[in-house]
């Protein structure tokens, strides 16, 4: 029920649009209104519905019903639709003239009030999509399903004939159907209406009662006031209505039955209102009394009814339990009895002609044989038993003396008797019994009544039935009232029944099945507590029933110990032990046929003549020997014995007689005693003939696991409950020969009993016994957690290594043909309490810490294997019930779906507590693993054939029903959403563990259609489950294999499930809303394109999958587009949690629609104010809310942010330069809180830690939580799973003495942990989302100076955030690095704008310290793995480095503007860049040259590829980008010898020289095997050459010759005809770049550093690559298909250059300090220049077209410059080569001018 606006009946604009929706009666969930309190959301809720005048006006009428037909509705009809008078249109979905005649027709027929008939009307139209598809299936989720289905059946079955029936369209669009539904909810409506009604009052009368937890004040329901006679009129006239049939024009039969049915269901509800009101008052009033009476006469009781799809059997059943129970409370005896005997001038029995009426009434019923009116035909005979007594005191009272006096008094004068006492007249008792005597001809009336229903119609077994029944209503007071209602019947039975039959099988067995919960649930136990202890409270009960059961015992054992095995449940104490425990351990009497030792006794006082004897002589009690020397050590010291003269009463002279004797024992004592002798096989023994040894053995067993129950649950202190447990335990164990305790006694049994199985026939198995043991298991679980595991591993109940044990084979031989299954159930409650005790298992607060203390950790290590055995094998066990259970005999009593549910929930929570709580190799949960994976291999079938014929979907097909029904929610829609939460955790666990595809998902995937209709007609759990299945499989099917939901639905069923979601997604519910919306966006992918279209156009594609042209929306109201842009311009007034949780669904959602279909960006252009509301509700800032309501507030902002990114992206593409302004308050707001994380309170997290695991001894972090749906949020820490290990740890929930407060509880401490860790995840998700901005757009944003200076300081204070401390997290892992990534993308768009001014530059310093601090080099970050972190930070100060360079730089003259203060900063970087230079080049060369090398000489000792460091070819290609900018800082003269002595010293040389050594052996896969590392090498001692006294170092260091040897060089000299920049040949190309990249200009900065020293070496070294200078002295050579590159006109110009050096060297002979012979001419070269220089000349002279045709890139850079022209000139490329050539040219004529004899001048001008 989710109300919004006026909740009853809502503005109809609104309501048809969509935007409002009506309340239903019938959708209140009245089973949540407990006798507990409700939470604070609940409050607001019911407050605000109850609020609403007309509700309220509706509930405080005196009885639950609409106001009837009057003439003002017709006009308040037609003032409620005076806003709707628009025809019908192609554009509208409703027809304003049809629902007038269908409301003035309900109104008619069914004499309802127009505005309710109107409720009724509009109801059915907005539920007609759901209606729709409740409706049947369309032939494409059919086609689904068929598949699906067909692999369950194991034989040829009609499809059709299933509950996947085709849905027939032309039917549900008539007349007939529509106004059929119509009626079907007006009965809805009434029957949600009496619920509630009864509800609110069953709540009354709790706060009456004082049963409610909540003050009356503090309620937010309202107390009602009723009319029995109001509420009485209405139930009469419910069932005369349905006794007389339709009074209209019949629709159709289908009507008349719906409205048959409907007065059955309203009259059940009514009846229990009634049955209230009957309770609360101190008799029946008369004349409702007749009604009934009158009226059920009629109908039989209803006898008569017949199951029908509406009325299945459980509901039949129900109903004649109501009428049984309301007939009951008419009659009620004990207050009757009550009344008449204090007052019956007030009770309706005066009138004798109404007692005449009942009486005859019932029996004829009984005559009838009409169950139904038995019970109170029962009571009547009880109850004129005592009137029929009373009756006969009062004749004898008038027979006596004073009487016969008053007769003989006599008055001749006056003709008159004296008058007689008011004592003695006829009494009413009197007059009740002659009036019935004189209606009947039986001579005893009330004794037929009360012998027929007794003995023929058994109504012991029915009151039995009816106590069951009455267990198990969900209105607390209410279910009380009717279990005292039963309890007084029995008390009056045992007080007037004849004195054979006030204690047997008429009083025992309804007293048993009201002590008896009716189903195992903690809510029966409850009640049942609740019964036991007014058992306990009332004397009568105590006096005739458990004290005389305890007199008969142990003779009659099995009264007295099932009366105490039920009792035991109860919190009643006697001297400070639990009440049953007392009586046990104080018996006063002791029972026994007189055999053997038993009959040496004599008779004592008998002169009293009370058969009493006495005992001559000690006796064992259960043997045939006698003790005559009890200290001489010849029995055991702790038998039972009864000493000699202990006296005894004969109650029974049968032969042999039977004698209680007088004697106090212990009754534990002997209950120890006899299960030995049970297990002995001897216990048939010592108990009665008429008892069996398996009963007697099952009672006591259930007893001993209730006293330990109880008592552990009993008491608050530990130590206490312990010390109790112990004492039970011990005492039952006294009398033991050989065994150390009854625990280890009943685990034998246990296992005697499964052994026994192979030895009995499976029709004769009694599994009482077994059932028993187990059920103790459990109490050993709850009271000695570590006995039980090592007990029940020792049993072969199950198989520790993975087999099914032999307690499967028990299960499916008996119970599978026997219709009923106790084994099962329990074992379901066991293996979900082993869980549950598994993961409490390493808590200090259980006493497996002294446990564990004990032990050695290889012990320890055992018992961790118990624990993985045990729940493998228990997780084996149900596996095999789980997926056999559809084919037993049909349970009774909804035991399938609640076994079905129970399994379903436990193996979800195996897997939750494996993977969705703490690490994989968490301790806490490691024991679950093999379960986890037993159950995923069993669940995740790999072929979807398997999987569609496996148990999951046998179950949920099982659970598919569209009947609609009148009742709430049932057992089996409980079985649903446990199966699709199932479902759903084997879904998400898979994804999240990134297991293989199995064909589950596919298989789910098939029943969405079934899923969708979960979502629409499940209760409130269903649907969550289902919504959460539904997005999981859209998630992850959808992502492994596109799937269009669209072919399992068909287009109907899916407009259908739109607007189903268009209802959800306005849901005042923000949980439903919020997963309404979650569904919208994912069905908004591209892999959705036909939904996406209607979601999003609101028109259904054509067959090109393009919107078609229609004049109204496919689906109803607005569009989804329109609706979350509506509700997103009222974000201002978000203030809740769940508001904030929709808020960022509806964004999720336009972000998704605008990233996938960039059409929609226009929708949200053309609301662009929408786009200020939602910048100033981020840019605002925090208004006073508490951390949660921050964190809540952080998340839409990154939403927003994301939302703004993606509408960027669409004006980056209109190039809309004035969009991109309105998001700039945005950015500055993100620039100021979206890149620090300060949220983390690290003492906080420190200590709690530190506190946690020294107070439970358990690491925090084994709580953290997985998340296994990663759309769903969750807490950090699980505290759902804490509070399950602590739920009895004082120091957990603060319930100690010392910690009033629950504010300074542990529980509280890890809240406060997990609101900061939200917060924290709130802002890494905003600057998540401003990253995602910033290196999307940053493109874009670099185009406006002003934003350029924000990008500048964004990077600063990224890099300055980068500096901070930060914790030691792994949600901090990637914070370091996603800013480092922002700042690293902002900066190259600044660096590649050639941005320049003070706010760059600055930006050196913040980097390079945010690099230093989290590692100080190369070394470190290897060490640290950190490698990409360090290598971004590099990276970013190379960028920083960047903003220095360029003409601001150079030599400034001294009367230059702010000269001195630049000059100043300048100055102030030079240490920087020096240690910049020292870190990162010459250590980093280093580091990396060494990890190489360490890596490869590993590899190659031994032979294997181990995992690497990522260290490479991109780190090497970063030293050298580093080198290189810093060699072109225009400042570098002045720190050039600083730089020099650095690299020197921290060899830098010598590590380029041995990587250019090592590069042949570096070569791998990943460079395709080429030697690329030797061109780096040889880049790097270009650059490192480039400085006179690095050249000059390396000379001496001989560097040429060193090169020359390098196998690499070799290779390279070996290449025949040399290689070119296009060599096709392997490797060529890359040697080709080592030569003119490295070889050449190394050469050339060499000879020109060191001159004319080693002019010499370089000649020779030059002529050892002969191959390469002939193929260059020739590559210009005019020929076809010749291609010239940048870099080979730079090898030319660098020989020419060489040329042209030496040859001045040459001829500068001594001068120049050379011998000139030893300098050689380039061979090869040399012979060819003039050739050469004509070539050249030639390629200059070409027009722009034809060289521009010769040049090609060689790489991106050069495509670029290719593709960029300048003045005069066809590109950047061409215009380099050619000056290339140019220079080359000048150098080859400068040359020939030396061959000429040219003078100096020439050579020195050129």
């Amino acid at each position: 029920m989710a109300p919004n606006g006026s909740l009853y009946l809502p503005d109809l604009p609104k309501l048809f649009a969509g935007e409002e929706h009506i309340l239903s009666w019938h959708d209140v969930p009245v089973q949540d209104w407990d006798v507990s309190p409700l939470n604070d959301k609940d409050q607001v809720h019911w407050r605000h519905v109850f609020s609403n005048e007309r509700v309220r006006s509706q509930i405080h009428r005196d009885s639950p019903s609409f106001e009837p037909a009057n003439p003002a509705s017709q006009k308040q009809l037609e003032a409620v639709t005076a806003a709707i008078n628009v025809p019908p249109s192609s554009d509208q979905h409703y027809d304003i003239s049809q629902i007038r005649a269908d409301a003035s027709f309900l109104s008619t027929e069914l004499k309802l009030d127009q505005v309710q008939a109107l409720r009724v009307v509009l109801l059915e139209w907005q539920n007609r999509p759901l209606l729709h598809l409740q409706a049947g299936y369309s032939e494409a989720e059919v086609a689904s399903l068929r598949d699906v289905y067909a692999s369950q059946l194991s034989f040829d079955a009609d499809f059709e004939a299933t509950t996947f029936t085709l849905r027939d369209e032309d039917e549900f669009k008539t007349d007939s159907a529509r106004r059929r539904r119509q009626i079907f909810i007006h009965f809805q409506e009434c029957i949600g209406l009496s619920r509630t009604w009864l509800a609110l009052q069953d709540t009354s009368l709790a706060q009456l009662f004082s049963l409610a937890t909540t003050p009356d004040s503090a309620s937010p329901f309202p107390n009602i006031v009723s009319s029995i006679d109001r509420c009485m009129e209405l139930l009469i006239k419910q069932l005369d209505e349905y006794g007389q049939g339709p009074q209209w024009d019949v629709i159709d039969e289908d009507s008349n039955y719906i409205w048959q049915i409907g007065h059955l269901f309203y009259a059940q509800i009514l009846m229990q209102v009634v049955m209230a009101q009957v309770r609360a008052m101190p008799t029946a009033p008369p004349e409702p009394l007749r009604q009934w009476f009158h009226v059920m006469g009629d109908l039989v009781y209803l006898s008569t009814l017949e199951p029908s799809p509406l009325l299945t059997p459980d509901h039949l059943a129900q109903l004649h339990h109501l009428v049984a129970l309301t007939t009951l409370t008419f009659i009620d005896p004990a207050s009757t009895i009550h009344q008449l005997d204090n007052d019956p001038q007030q009770h309706w029995m005066q009138d004798l002609d109404l007692v005449s009426d009942v009486h005859q009434n019932l029996s004829n019923a009984i005559d009838a044989e009409c169950m139904q009116a038995t019970p109170a035909a029962y009571a009547w005979a009880l109850l004129l038993q005592k009137i029929r007594n009373d009756a006969s005191e009062a004749r004898d009272r008038r027979d006596s003396p004073i009487v016969q006096r008053a007769t003989e008094t006599y008055d001749t004068a006056t003709g008159r008797r004296a008058s007689i006492p008011a004592s003695v007249q006829h009494s009413l008792f009197e007059d009740i019994v002659d009036a019935l005597s004189a209606a009947s001809p039986l001579s005893d009336p009330i004794g037929v009544i009360l012998k027929h229903t007794i003995e023929a119609l058994h109504v012991a077994d029915l009151l039995a039935e009816m106590a069951i029944f009455s267990s198990s209503d969900i209105l607390p007071v209410i279910r009380l009232e009717r279990q005292k209602l039963l309890q007084e019947v029995i008390v009056t039975a045992t007080t007037y029944l004849p004195g054979s039959e006030t204690y047997g099988p008429l009083v025992l067995t309804p007293q048993f099945a009201l002590l008896e919960p009716a189903r195992p649930t903690s809510t029966a136990r409850n009640e049942v507590l609740n019964t036991c202890t007014a058992f306990l409270n009332t004397d009568a009960l105590l006096q005739d029933i458990l004290d005389v059961a305890a007199s008969r015992f142990p003779f009659e054992a099995i009264p007295f110990l099932r009366l105490c095995r039920q009792l035991a449940q109860a919190e009643i104490f006697e001297n400070g032990t639990q009440y049953i425990t007392y009586r046990l351990q104080n018996l006063r009497s002791f029972t026994h046929n007189a055999t053997g030792a038993f009959e040496s006794y004599h008779t004592i006082r008998e002169d009293e003549n009370l058969n009493l004897v006495a005992l001559d002589q000690n006796i064992f009690a259960f043997t045939t020997e006698t003790t005559r020397l009890l200290t001489q050590g010849q029995i055991n010291q702790t038998a039972l014995v009864i000493p000699a003269d202990t006296q005894g009463e004969v109650i029974s002279e049968q032969n042999p007689p039977i004698v209680r004797w007088q004697f106090d024992y212990s009754g534990l004592h002997l209950v120890g005693d006899w299960l030995e002798r049970h297990y002995n096989g001897k216990l048939y023994e010592v108990i009665s003939p008429h008892e069996s040894s398996s009963d007697v053995a099952t009672e006591i067993i259930l007893l001993l696991a209730n006293l330990l129950t109880t008592t552990i649950s009993s008491s608050n202190e530990a130590n206490k409950r312990s010390s109790e447990v112990d004492a039970i335990i011990r005492e039952a164990s006294a009398s033991l020969n050989f065994r150390s305790d009854v625990v280890g006694l009943i685990f034998d049994v246990l296992e005697q009993e499964l052994q026994a199985y192979r030895r009995r026939p499976t029709n004769t198995f009694d599994t009482d016994v077994l059932c028993a043991t187990i059920t103790f298991a459990r109490a050993v679980l709850k009271v000695k957690p570590a006995q039980f595991w090592q007990l029940i591993a020792k049993t072969s109940m199950i198989d520790l290594h993975g087999g099914s044990g032999l307690l499967y084979p028990v299960i499916s031989g008996v119970e599978s043909l026997s219709g009923y299954a106790p084994v099962t159930e329990v074992l379901c409650q066991l293996y979900q309490e082993t869980l549950v005790s598994a993961l409490r298992r390493l808590s200090s607060s259980s006493d497996t810490r002294q446990w564990r203390s004990k032990y050695s950790t290889s012990l320890l290590n055992n018992s961790e294997r118990i624990y993985e055995g045990v729940l493998r094998g228990l997780t084996q066990s149900t596996l095999e019930v789980f997926e056999s259970i559809g084919q037993w005999k049909t349970l009774s009593s909804g035991q399938e779906p609640r076994i079905v549910a129970s399994l379903s929930n436990s193996f979800a929570q195996v897997l939750r507590y494996r993977y969705g709580i703490g690490s994989p190799l968490s301790k806490l949960t490691a024991c679950f693993g093999p379960a986890a994976d037993l159950i995923l291999h069993r669940f995740r079938p790999a072929s979807p054939g398997d999987a569609k014929s496996g148990p999951i979907m046998a179950h949920l097909l099982d659970s598919v029903s569209l009947v609609p029904s009148f009742s709430a929610a049932t057992e089996r829609d409980a079985c649903r959403t446990s199966l699709t939460h199932l479902s759903n955790v084997i879904v998400d666990v898979a994804s999240a563990e990134g297991m293989p595809e199995s064909g589950l998902e596919p298989t789910l995937l098939d029943l969405s259609p079934v899923l969708v209709r979960n979502l629409c007609t499940g209760h409130h759990a269903g649907q969550n489950t289902a919504y959460e299945l539904l997005r999981s499989l859209l998630n992850v099917v959808v992502l492994q294999k596109p799937v269009s939901l669209l072919g399992h639905l068909g287009s109907a069923s899916s407009i259908d499930f739109l607007d189903v979601l268009g209802m959800a997604a306005s849901s005042a519910d923000t949980s439903t809303a919020v997963n309404a919306w979650i569904i919208l966006n994912l069905l908004i992918s591209k892999d959705q394109q036909w939904l996406s279209i209607v979601i999003l156009t609101g028109s259904i594609p054509d067959k090109q999958g393009n919107a078609s042209e229609r004049d109204r929306s496919a689906y109803r109201g607005k569009l989804f587009t329109d609706r979350a842009i509506d509700l997103l311009s009222r974000i201002e007034s978000t203030k809740k949690i769940g508001e904030f949780d929709v808020v960022r669904s509806v964004l999720r959602f336009m972000v998704t629609a605008q990233q996938n279909w960039s059409w929609t960006l226009t929708m949200m252009r053309s609301r662009q104010e929408i786009f200020t509301s939602l910048i100033h509700y981020v840019t605002k800032g925090s208004d006073g809310q508490q951390s949660t309501g921050n964190a809540e507030r952080w998340m839409i902002s990154a939403l927003i942010t994301d939302l703004a990114s993606v509408h960027l992206q669409y004006a980056k593409s209109v190039r809309d330069l004035k969009l991109m302004k309105v998001f700039i308050p945005l950015l500055n707001w993100l620039t100021t809180n979206a890149v620090d994380v300060a949220s983390y309170n690290t003492s906080l997290h420190a200590n709690l830690a530190k506190n946690f695991a020294s107070k439970f001894g358990l690491d925090l972090d084994d709580f953290k939580n997985n998340r296994l749906n990663r759309s769903r949020d969750s807490d950090y820490y699980d505290i759902e799973t804490a509070d399950v290990i602590f739920n009895n740890n004082s120091a957990w929930t603060a319930e100690s003495r010392r910690l009033q407060s629950t504010d300074q509880s542990y529980r509280s401490e890890v809240e406060r942990a997990n609101d900061n860790l939200r917060n924290v995840e709130s802002e890494l998700v905003l600057l998540h989302s401003f990253q995602s901005l910033c290196i999307e757009h940053a493109a874009f944003f670099v185009q406006d100076h002003g934003i350029q200076i924000t990008m500048a300081h964004i990077s600063q204070r990224c890099l300055q955030a980068n500096t901070q401390k930060y914790p030691p997290e792994q949600l901090f892992d990637h914070l370091l690095q996603s800013r480092a990534n922002m700042a690293l993308a902002l900066m190259q768009r600044l660096v590649e704008k050639k941005c320049h001014g003070s706010d760059y530059r600055q930006l050196l310093k913040p980097a390079w310290e945010s690099a230093l601090f989290r590692n100080m080099n190369y070394d470190q970050a290897i060490a640290k793995d950190d490698i990409t972190y360090w290598r971004t930070s590099l990276m970013i100060v190379l960028l920083a480095l960047q903003f220095h360079l360029g003409s601001g730089w150079k030599p400034l003259a001294s009367h230059t503007p702010n000269a001195a203060d630049l000059l100043k900063h300048t100055n102030s970087i030079i240490p920087e860049v020096i240690e910049i230079a020292t870190v990162v080049v010459a250590q980093g060369l280093s580091s990396i040259v060494l990890t190489l090398q360490e890596q490869k000489q590993v590899e190659m000792q031994q032979q294997a590829q181990l995992e690497k460091v990522d260290i490479g070819i991109k780190d090497i290609g970063l030293i050298l980008s580093f080198l290189e900018v810093i060699l072109r800082m225009a400042r570098l003269p002045d720190f050039a010898s600083q730089l020099s002595e650095r690299l020197i010293a921290m060899s830098a040389t010598e590590s380029a020289r041995k990587l250019y050594m090592w590069s042949h052996l570096l070569a791998n896969e990943e460079t395709d095997n080429d030697p690329v590392h030797a061109v780096y090498a040889a880049r790097l001692l270009v650059a490192l050459s480039t400085l006179p006294a690095v050249a000059e170092e390396l000379a001496v260091e001989g560097l040429l010759n060193q090169v020359l040897t390098a196998r690499v060089t070799q290779v390279l000299q070996e290449v025949a005809d040399g290689v070119t920049h296009l060599d096709q040949r392997p490797h060529c190309q890359i040697f080709y770049m080592i030569w003119a990249e490295g070889i050449l200009p190394l050469s050339l900065n060499l000879l020109n550093s060191v001159r004319a020293p080693v002019a010499a070496e370089i000649s020779v070294f030059m002529n050892a690559f002969s191959n390469q200078l002939i193929r260059a002295s020739t590559a210009f050579r005019p020929r076809d298909g010749q291609f010239i590159a940048l870099t080979q006109a730079k090898e030319v110009t660098t020989l020419s250059l060489l040329s042209y050096m030496l040859g001045e060297y040459r001829i500068a002979g001594a001068s120049a300090a050379v011998d000139p012979s030893t300098i050689q001419c380039l061979s090869g070269f040399d012979e060819n220049k003039r050739a050469l220089t004509a070539d050249l000349r030639a390629h200059i002279e070409l027009n722009k077209d034809a060289i521009r045709a010769k040049v090609i890139p060689t790489n991106e850079k050069e495509l670029a410059w290719h593709n960029e022209t300048k003045e005069q000139a066809n590109g950047i490329l061409v215009q380099k080569v050619l000056e290339e050539m140019r220079m080359a040219v000048a150098c080859l004529s400068a040359d020939e001018d030396q061959g000429n004899g040219n003078d100096g001048e020439t050579r020195s001008s050129q």
